[in-house]
């Protein structure tokens, strides 16, 4: 089986924990979900799922990975999930059972949730 290239910036992110790359990447793949008309309910419910498991203590990552499964079956409901899917299972397999990358990887699915709320609110208003 041939594997998959994770996106550089989003190695970067977890495994260095480089803030500008989060920053930048966030907010394309934001804007690009909210321009694909993905609703705010839709991302809130994958994040909440990521937010549950950051209070759970001890953590158990083999319990973040089963979200992969889950984010594939709601990008083949939605249709409209595929790059954030792609960039969060990316993430997820990056973090590699390691508290820190877990922190990082949650910064940055915060920050992909807030561009893709600020651009859908834009959005709206140009509406």
């Amino acid at each position: 089986m041939e594997q998959k290239r994770i996106d550089p910036r989003l190695k970067k992110i977890i495994t260095e924990g480089d803030t500008d790359t989060l920053i930048s990447y966030a907010m394309e793949l934001g804007q690009r979900v909210a321009g694909e008309d993905l609703g705010r309910t839709q991302i809130r419910n994958i994040y909440g799922m990521v937010k549950a498991f950051e209070s759970k203590r001890p953590r158990n990552y083999d319990q973040l990975k089963l979200l992969i499964p889950k984010l594939h079956y709601a990008a083949a409901r939605q249709g409209k999930l595929a790059p954030l899917v792609e960039a969060l299972t990316d993430g997820i397999t990056l973090i590699e059972g390691q508290d820190e990358r877990f922190k990082r990887f949650a910064s940055f699915f915060e920050a992909v949730v807030a561009y893709h709320y600020a651009a859908s609110e834009d959005r709206k208003q140009r509406r």
